[in-house]
């Protein structure tokens, strides 16, 4: 659910009239919400959602409404950020944003589903999964719909649980990478918990159990990263090797002795 406001993208387009008036404030809302102005931008958002009358306006009061549910997400408050992703589709369900305001607003629900289980979020769960799944099939989140289940048993705080259906994740799936991810962390915090319930030699084997995996996703984002040459796939990657590699080295501090040569191997 998270990102900056900009990355809900940018509407673009130009026009007459009211038009660029609107081109011109979606990209002040923009700006705003990265500046972490975003009382200002909320407020940009609601005056361009105001004027968006015309039958070509729908892109930028999209666009504003996604805006608005990044700023609620980052602030968690997920419920409203919810509605606000859910007004996209529904509102606008042909624009470029729905996809991935469904996919947004999926994960909003995960995480009120995490904090106070309730039937209700699980069917928007399973109801923003189907509208993914069936009206933008071809969207890139799609795959990642094999992740949900994972997602909220860690947000339950079933780690055991989680890592089991995160390991689950067929090799030949694109969210396989995602999924043994996931289990490498559930299975450091499973670890945790163990060590909490002063289970130590169970947790000690958890937290290797962590380890093996970490190293084996240094090795395979690594090679996903010297065959990608897709930008937006290959920043993700990116973003995936250095969050492995800080838990690897983590981990490794965390010996006793401290496995510091691990560490600048890494």
């Amino acid at each position: 659910t998270g990102g900056g406001a900009g990355g809900a993208g940018g509407a673009g387009g130009g026009g007459k009239g009211g038009a660029v008036d609107l081109s011109q404030l979606i990209g002040i809302a923009n700006s705003l919400a990265a500046q972490s102005e975003s009382e200002k931008a909320l407020t940009m958002c609601r005056e361009i959602a105001r004027r968006a009358t015309g039958p070509e306006d729908g892109k930028y009061a999209a666009e504003a409404m996604m805006v608005t549910g990044v700023i609620f997400a980052q602030r968690k408050w997920f419920e409203e950020a919810s509605l606000a992703y859910d007004s996209v589709y529904r509102r606008y369900p042909k624009s470029t944003f729905a996809p991935e305001a469904v996919w947004r607003a999926l994960n909003c629900y995960i995480e009120l589903n995490g904090e106070a289980p309730l039937p209700y979020w699980k069917r928007m769960i399973d109801e923003r999964s189907k509208v993914l799944r069936e009206s933008y099939s071809d969207n890139p989140h799609v795959p990642e719909l094999q992740l949900v289940e994972a997602k909220q048993l860690e947000k339950a705080g079933k780690f055991d649980k989680a890592a089991e259906a995160y390991a689950k994740i067929p090799a030949d799936s694109t969210a396989a990478l995602e999924g043994k991810f996931g289990a490498a962390n559930c299975y450091l915090k499973q670890a945790r918990k163990l060590d909490q319930a002063k289970l130590a030699n169970d947790a000690k084997a958890m937290v290797d159990k962590a380890k093996s995996a970490y190293r084996d996703l240094v090795a395979e984002v690594g090679k996903a990263m010297g065959s990608t040459t897709e930008a937006k796939a290959k920043a993700r990657l990116s973003d995936m090797d250095f969050r492995v590699r800080v838990a690897l080295a983590n981990l490794f501090l965390q010996e006793k002795p401290p496995q510091s040569a691990e560490v600048e191997a890494l």
